[in-house]
């Protein structure tokens, strides 16, 4: 159950081809799931991109994740799909592109220096549950992560 021992990066995404996935748990069976978008502070291409995913943000924060001084866009997003709802897609808007994570049940949380970032995520198993904590640094066209604790929790 445990990950392998080698970095993980996240590279740039692309913001403009998007695959649009529609039907019974689209958009438009769903139209008030967009009015989500009118309480956050995100650019039309930004919301677009979560519309064309079939993405819905449940946290956007604006903090320096590249050491820039710029504040960058974070945003914590779901699947509008079934049984995907452990499942986070974490969404780094710079001015380079947008870098994605996706994590279990997990959180962003930005590194005290102001340059990258700490991911948690979650591997839930019997008879144990492992949770895993990752520090990413900016290293100048990625993320790439540089430390990593694991916390095994075990089931009674």
């Amino acid at each position: 159950m445990a990950r392998q021992n080698k970095p993980h990066t996240l590279d740039k995404g692309d913001l403009i081809n998007n695959e649009m996935v529609e039907g019974y748990l689209g958009w438009s069976q769903r139209p008030d799931t967009k009015k989500t978008f009118s309480k956050y502070d995100l650019s039309e291409i930004q919301k677009r991109y979560f519309i064309d995913k079939n993405y819905t943000p449940v946290s956007v924060e604006h903090f320096d994740v590249t050491g820039d001084g710029t504040l960058e866009t974070v945003v914590t997003s779901l699947s509008l799909g079934c049984g995907s709802c452990v499942m986070f897609y974490i969404n780094i808007f710079t001015n380079e592109g947008n870098y994605v994570a996706t994590t279990r049940e997990g959180a962003i949380v930005k590194a005290e220096s102001g340059k990258g970032f700490y991911l948690s995520t979650m591997e839930s198993g019997s008879p144990e549950t492992i949770l895993y904590i990752s520090k990413y640094d900016w290293k100048g066209s990625l993320f790439t992560e540089i430390a990593r604790k694991e916390i095994v929790l075990k089931s009674r």
